[in-house]
């Protein structure tokens, strides 16, 4: 079994934002803003909380809305929530009937568990009706618009066993190196890929299945073996046609590789060297895989994005750590390791 953690998310967004109207969304939401809004501000939501900012299937997301009603009567509304995707799908909520009395505020929770949805992040949308939205002479009084407020993930891989029903261990000839599923073991609830002393030898592991639009990311350290790199990447079959790339030079002056191919070339390129050493510590790497868009990310980071020239079809999720050709193929004097300490997705 895989496990859930949260060592990296232990801090809850807590987000104060005045309201934003449904306006300012995209045309995707155009049923929505086809609704009448009332605007006489006399009912706000004030505040929005998440008890997490990452969350995993069948996990029960909670956000906890702050409410006041500022009119002089006790009134009844009705608070819609929404999520929406890094591809503009909304997933609509069970809306929640609401009593608030004059001059009442009221945090109000609202829950859902997610299951089978795109992973990455999502934007969310709180709506007070006065009526039920199911109503078409339902009125919208205020909504606001969070964006990429949480990110969900299917699961996260800590490698306490390695699981031979999603991975297999490659063996086989890459640049300069073979590849041996030797080379690829378990220790300390860690994946590590092992580049032994005086070969050119490497090791890989691959997704059995296809995957498809999504968020991938890895928490690792490089190992500090000259003239070999370690990649994350999406890759199916025939060469040059569907991959995505991180690549990373083995050494303390890490150079980072972005790709992406499609049709039998690379058609986006971007290089940069890291503004830090990659071979000390442990760094987050991650790839976001839609359908509109590509992009990249270190330590939560934004690097770079395209949204043309990449392949759109279902790929294996690689990681590996090897020899290329076009390094100088130098043997290390004693073993190297590159260090997983988990996987996402």
């Amino acid at each position: 079994m895989k496990n859930r953690r949260y060592l990296d998310f232990f801090i809850a967004p807590v987000i104060f934002i005045s309201m934003i109207f449904f306006q300012a969304l995209n045309s995707d939401c155009n049923a929505i803003i086809s609704k009448e809004t009332v605007n006489n501000l006399k009912v706000n939501i004030l505040s929005v909380k998440y008890n997490n900012s990452m969350y995993f299937y069948g996990e029960k997301i909670e956000a906890t809305v702050t409410l006041y009603n500022n009119q002089e009567k006790a009134t009844t509304f009705w608070l819609g929530y929404s999520l929406r995707d890094s591809m503009g799908k909304l997933t609509d909520m069970t809306p929640r009937k609401i009593k608030l009395l004059s001059k009442e505020k009221k945090e109000i929770v609202m829950e859902f568990t997610p299951e089978d949805l795109l992973t990455g992040a999502y934007s969310s949308i709180f709506t007070l009706w006065d009526k039920s939205p199911e109503d078409n002479n339902a009125k919208r009084i205020t909504s606001i618009y969070l964006k990429e407020i949480i990110r969900i993930y299917a699961f996260q891989d800590d490698f306490e066993n390695f699981d031979d029903k999603f991975w297999f261990k490659r063996n086989g000839f890459i640049g300069r190196t073979k590849l041996k599923s030797s080379n690829v073991f378990l220790n300390n609830n860690q994946l590590l890929i092992k580049l032994p002393e005086k070969t050119l030898e490497g090791g890989e592991i691959q997704s059995i299945n296809e995957v498809g639009y999504g968020s991938y990311e890895i928490k690792m350290k490089i190992p500090n073996a000259p003239s070999s790199i370690t990649g994350f990447f999406l890759y199916k079959e025939p060469d040059f046609y569907h991959e995505i790339d991180i690549e990373i030079y083995n050494e303390p002056k890490a150079y980072i590789i972005l790709t992406s191919y499609k049709d039998g070339k690379a058609v986006n390129e971007y290089r940069k060297y890291l503004n830090f050493d990659p071979t000390i510590d442990y760094h987050k790497y991650r790839i976001d895989f839609y359908s509109n868009k590509i992009s990249f990310y270190i330590d939560d980071n934004y690097i770079y994005s395209w949204s043309q020239g990449f392949s759109k079809e279902n790929m294996h999720l690689v990681l590996n750590s090897w020899y290329p050709k076009w390094l100088g193929g130098v043997r290390p004097q004693e073993d190297h390791f590159l260090n997983v300490d988990w996987i996402r997705y």
